[in-house]
Formats: C-alpha cells, structure tokens, sequence
C-alpha cells in the first residue's frame, strides 16, 4: 500500500467518525505525518498539496463551517 492511500484512508475516517475533542488532534498530527511523509519524498508534492487540502477542508468542517471534502 503507498503512503497517500494510507493518508487518505487516515482522512476518511476521520470524517465519518462523530465529532469528538481528539479529532482535532488526530488532524494535526496527521498533518505533520503528511509533512514528514514529503520531506523524507516518500510522496510527491502533487500528493502532498492534494492531501494538505482535504485535511484543510476537513479542519474547516470540524470548527462548525461547511466545506467540499
């Protein structure tokens, strides 16, 4: 399994589970997996932006606004 469908798996779930206080944590610290990932090029940097975006739109969902996932 490659890395970017790891992340993006890692991102479903965490959309579909119910709101709760960790999710916020688990988005940061997938973030910084996202990151790491990139650096050490085990992703390409279309990867790494498309990624970025949709845990951008997720984090934008989990503070109360709506947002295309």
């Amino acid at each position: 399994m490659l890395y970017e469908e790891i992340f993006r798996e890692c991102i479903e779930s965490i959309s579909i589970s119910p709101k709760n206080i960790s999710s916020k944590e688990h988005l940061n610290k997938l973030k910084n997996d996202i990151e790491i990932a990139y650096s050490s090029e085990k992703i390409t940097e279309i990867h790494y932006n498309l990624l970025n975006k949709k845990v951008s739109n997720l984090d934008y969902k989990e503070d109360g606004n709506e947002a295309d996932i």
